[in-house]
C-alpha cells in the first residue's frame, strides 16, 4: 500500500519552468503546495505569480544566448524604408556560418555551419547565393517594382538547401513609390 501511495505522489509532482524563473508546483491528493505560483488543483492549471527578487530558497535560472549559432541581419532595405522607382538594394550581415556557393546537392548537409542564402522578393522564386549583397532591379513597363507595399525575406539553409534547426530568418517590408 506503501509503495502505491508513493507511485501516486510521484506522478501527481510538477515542476514548472516558467517566466525565466522557476516555479515549483507539486499536487498531492488534490491539496496544492505551492512555491511563488498558484495551482487550481482539480484542473491541474497553473499561473506563475511574479515572485520576490531576492525571494528565500529560490533557484535562479541563468539564461545564455548561444554565441556559436548563426545571426542573420538585415541591414537594408530597413523596414518601412521608401524607395521612389529604384532598384532594391539587399545587403546582410552573417555571423557564425561559413557562405559557399550554392550548389544542386540535395543530399545529406554538410555537418559543419556551411551553406548559402535564400534571398525571396514577394512571391517571386528565391536567389539562392554566397553574397550578402544582392540588388533586385529591372525595368519593366517603365518601373522597377509595382508602386506599394513589399517584401524582402533573407532564410540561411544548409549546402543542401534544407533549412536550419532552428530556421533562421528574416524579413523586412519596403514601400515603392513612382
Amino acid at each position: 500500500m506503501a509503495q502505491r501511495n508513493l507511485t501516486t505522489v510521484l506522478r501527481n509532482i510538477t515542476a514548472s519552468f516558467l517566466c525565466g524563473a522557476v516555479c515549483a508546483t507539486a499536487v498531492l491528493s488534490k491539496t496544492s503546495v505551492t512555491d511563488n505560483s498558484k495551482v487550481v488543483a482539480a484542473t491541474g492549471k497553473h499561473q506563475c505569480v511574479e515572485s520576490p527578487p531576492t525571494a528565500p530558497n529560490t533557484v535562479a535560472k541563468e539564461v545564455q544566448l548561444r554565441t556559436d549559432e548563426p545571426q542573420l541581419t538585415i541591414l537594408r532595405p530597413k523596414e518601412g524604408e521608401t524607395f521612389n522607382d529604384t532598384p532594391i538594394f539587399v545587403q546582410v550581415r552573417l555571423e557564425n556560418f561559413e557562405l559557399l556557393p550554392p550548389e544542386p546537392n540535395f543530399g545529406a548537409p554538410d555537418p559543419r555551419p556551411v551553406g548559402h542564402l535564400h534571398v525571396f522578393l514577394d512571391d517571386y522564386p528565391e536567389v539562392a547565393t554566397s553574397s550578402t549583397e544582392l540588388m533586385f532591379g529591372k525595368k519593366e513597363a517603365g518601373h522597377y517594382l509595382k508602386k506599394g507595399v513589399h517584401t524582402i525575406a533573407v532564410e540561411v539553409v544548409h549546402d543542401n538547401h534544407d533549412t536550419l534547426e532552428p530556421r533562421v530568418w528574416k524579413r523586412v517590408n519596403f514601400n515603392v513609390t513612382h
